[in-house]
């Protein structure tokens, strides 16, 4: 059976349809998946390769951004990243978050909520077990309703792409030095959201962390593009050639740097200037 070569670690689950998968873990998330039929040895292997090949790159491209080799605490859970929030505005933060899944609001009156509590009460009195189960029941379909909505989201062609664009964001962050700590737990929210939540939101929020970048770019690379461009000019300078000025056409003859043309023209001339004077 192949061994991958590759340090980076991965996992190995199994699908609801009895296919396992090797799924490659860089910086405590799951990314590369590769399925394969645990009944067939040439397609597990054939995905351990595929998989070690995923890896390899993965690890190259990002070693090679940060012109380092990656420490084992890296592989495990990624750069460090700068806190650049209080802890008051990181929990002001989360909750805004955390509302845009929050179940939607109970619309009923405190009369109607006051109501329904009374008789939930009054028929565990009554029927402690039937009460009980009927609360079980409800839970237990609420669950199944849930699975089911996810499930469909889950199938969503559209929803699938955005997953896999927010998963390969998430990672690209984990492994970004030049973001702070609030970036990456914006990825994690646009993860959430992408799995979980109104795409329209996702795509918002996207270009809104795409904006923030490229000014973060802009002021983090203005010493080094200022640098390159004061070196551009340099190397324009050191790529000119200097030239002997052309010679004064009437000096040519007597100037001992002048070329056998502007001898020649200089002579041409003369005698143009002589037969001009002997013309009445």
């Amino acid at each position: 059976m192949y061994k991958p070569i590759s340090s980076l670690p991965y996992a190995i689950g199994v699908r609801p349809d009895g296919r396992e998968c090797i799924s490659c873990t860089l910086g405590g998330m799951l990314s590369g998946e590769f399925l394969y039929d645990p009944r067939d040895p040439a397609a597990k292997e054939a995905a351990l390769k595929a998989f070690d090949e995923y890896a390899i790159g993965l690890r190259h491209s990002i070693e090679d951004n940060l012109g380092r080799r990656l420490t084992d605490k890296e592989i495990h859970r990624g750069l460090e990243h700068v806190e650049d929030e209080d802890p008051m505005t990181r929990t002001k933060v989360k909750a805004e978050r955390d509302a845009l899944f929050a179940p939607p609001p109970d619309t009923r009156n405190w009369a109607e909520r006051k109501l329904d509590e009374h008789k939930a009460a009054k028929k565990r009195e009554r029927d402690p077990q039937g009460a009980f189960l009927e609360e079980q029941v409800e839970r237990l379909a609420a669950k199944k309703a849930e699975e089911e909505r996810r499930a469909a989201l889950a199938a969503s062609p559209r929803r699938q792409k955005v997953v896999a664009h927010a998963t390969a964001e998430k990672l690209a962050a984990l492994f970004d030095p030049t973001l702070p700590a609030s970036e990456i737990r914006g990825a994690d929210h646009r993860l959430r959201l992408a799995k979980q939540g109104d795409l329209r939101v996702y795509a918002k929020e996207a270009n809104e962390f795409y904006a923030r970048h490229e000014q973060r770019l802009q002021e983090q690379s203005a010493p080094v593009r200022q640098t390159f461009q004061v070196w551009g000019e340099r190397l324009k300078k050191s790529q000119s050639r200097f030239e002997l000025p052309v010679a004064d056409i009437m000096e040519a003859g007597n100037d001992p740097y002048a070329t056998e043309e502007e001898r020649a023209m200089a002579a041409a001339l003369r005698q143009h200037q002589q037969q001009g004077d002997r013309t009445p």
